[in-house]
């Protein structure tokens, strides 16, 4: 296309056919030619050329992490949003669904997010939704899934107003599958995927072999080793050639067949499988399938026997979600996994980050009997402390009875995930007030954070038999 728009002289039409291509190269990870299709001079002179522009500009500049000029770059696309047709101001959001956690550039994406938003006006409403659907994925991102349920919920709203819009229903309802693995509801979430899978399937979209191959991993990080034998089994035990270039097919297939070696107790052929991996995944990173590619990676040099080289393997990924504060990817592991390199977290080789990053696990992921159990052995004094049982109150109520009846209600929505701002919201009190009800729960019951309060919240009402 490049070519023939040259030979005809369609000066515009060879900058958007540039600026195409090296998206689709980005896609395929081969970044420095990316960098060499596009050319930016002389600038695009309508609005949505404008817009691909300045999205070709922000993404390329994503390559190798935020530079001195994402800034500006964020600037220039936030710009460019409102003033382009909605349909390609919707497409390009939907892009970068895709690269909300990539890289650890989730505080550029807050920043692009503040900025569109401060800029839409009422005739966008398609580029709203889209900016909102974005906003719950953001949330998301940083583990806390009753934030994130909650603007879903919001959003759903707004998506049925608008005749539910494709692109943007079918993010919320990837990110509604997420959160219902989280949450242990394993088949809710299979359901979800299958959903977009079947519509992606009926309109001949590509994006169906994609939700299968999230099928796949969450069938893995759950255990169900009868859904990861079919998918196994559909795509047979060499991907297909027109799927080989598809780096969202690719590596998760790879996973999920090292995972399943790892359960066969095979794990050296499970390493030989990621291993060649490594650096691509970090490029061609997909809901965290980086992060999930390491954590595998860490597991079979475990069962291995080479604890040293396997924290080695998953350090990399810790100093990520450290630094960036990106912790989904590490949930969606599953349970399992979360919980074979906490007791391997004792042996004393583990990075020195890995204490840090499961703390933030324990206090944004959503509090419930799921996470009142990932907490359950005590590994320090505070720990002990929300096991145990509160002394010197009556058995009428048990320890509960130390807290006042707008204190309970409080401690209850916390032992949910709920935040401070949708505490205030339900209950009708200003954020400050819901601060200051939590630091007095916290001094009642000695304890110092919400995840040691949703435990001890929850041990109350087993100790009662609620």
């Amino acid at each position: 296309a490049v070519e023939g728009f040259e030979r005809a002289g369609c000066t515009s039409m060879v900058r958007r056919a540039r600026a195409v291509l090296s998206l689709g190269l980005t896609l395929l990870g081969r970044h420095e030619e990316a960098q060499q299709a596009w050319q930016p001079d002389p600038p695009q002179v309508d609005a949505d050329g404008r817009l691909l522009d300045a999205f070709i500009a922000y993404w390329l500049s994503t390559l190798l992490g935020p530079g001195e000029d994402t800034p500006s770059l964020l600037l220039d696309l936030a710009d460019a949003m409102p003033d382009a047709d909605t349909g390609f101001g919707t497409m390009i959001m939907s892009m970068l669904w895709t690269t909300q956690g990539r890289w650890g550039n989730r505080p550029a994406m807050e920043t692009l997010l503040s900025l569109v938003e401060s800029r839409l006006g009422p005739q966008s409403p398609h580029l709203e939704a889209s900016t909102a659907v974005l906003r719950a994925w953001m949330i998301a991102w940083t583990g806390r899934s009753g934030e994130a349920q909650a603007q879903g919920d919001l959003v759903r709203q707004d998506l049925a107003w608008l005749g539910d819009p494709p692109l943007q229903t079918a993010a919320l309802v990837h990110l509604q599958a997420w959160l219902a693995f989280l949450k242990g509801d394993h088949e809710g979430a299979q359901g979800r995927l299958q959903a977009l899978l079947d519509a992606a399937q009926a309109s001949r979209r590509p994006t169906a072999e994609i939700y299968r191959a999230l099928q796949g991993l969450l069938a893995a990080a759950g255990g169900d080793w009868t859904r990861v034998d079919a998918f196994l089994q559909a795509l047979g035990p060499t991907l297909p050639q027109h799927l080989q270039m598809y780096g969202m097919v690719r590596l998760p297939w790879t996973v999920v067949r090292a995972e399943n070696e790892l359960r066969l107790g095979r794990p050296l052929a499970a390493a030989e499988m990621l291993r060649p991996h490594l650096e691509r995944s970090f490029h061609a990173d997909h809901c965290g399938i980086h992060t999930r590619l390491r954590v595998s990676l860490a597991r079979a040099g475990f069962a291995a026997g080479d604890h040293e080289q396997a924290w080695a393997d998953l350090a990399p990924a810790l100093d990520e979600i450290e630094r960036s504060g990106e912790l989904l990817p590490l949930l969606m592991c599953g349970e399992a996994a979360l919980h074979e390199l906490q007791q391997r977290r004792d042996e004393g080789l583990a990075p020195r980050h890995w204490s840090g990053v499961w703390r933030q696990l324990a206090e944004r992921q959503h509090p419930s009997e799921r996470a009142a159990k990932l907490l359950s052995e005590p590994t320090s004094e505070a720990d002990a402390r929300a096991s145990a049982p509160v002394t010197g109150v009556t058995a009428e109520g048990g320890a509960l009875a130390l807290l006042s009846e707008r204190e309970r209600q409080v401690a209850e929505r916390v032992a949910r995930g709920d935040s401070n701002k949708l505490i205030a919201r339900e209950l009708d009190l200003s954020p400050h007030t819901v601060k200051r009800h939590v630091a007095r729960i916290f001094d009642k019951v000695g304890l110092a954070s919400r995840s040691r309060l949703a435990l001890w919240y929850h041990n109350q009402l087993q100790s009662q038999g609620r």
